[in-house]
């Protein structure tokens, strides 16, 4: 519970956010994947946690020790 509340509180922020920007952002992680973000990922300080919305429009989080690059596309 103690991680879920920062996230929960950004994600709050980044869907009052401008709905214009299309920009695509690539994240590579550290086990090689690549995963395809429609937002600039939000790191949440006190979770340790990256907060983003997906492809898919689903609201995803990784850890910050699992993320290796960020690339806007």
């Amino acid at each position: 519970m103690n991680r879920i509340l920062p996230v929960l509180t950004l994600a709050a922020m980044l869907t009052t956010g401008c709905a214009t920007d299309r920009h695509e952002y690539v994240m590579a992680t550290k086990d090689g994947r690549l995963l395809i973000s429609t937002t600039r990922p939000q790191l949440v300080p006190k979770a340790d946690l990256y907060v983003y919305w997906d492809e898919f429009g689903n609201l995803q989080t990784i850890d910050r020790a699992d993320l290796g690059q960020v690339i806007n596309r």
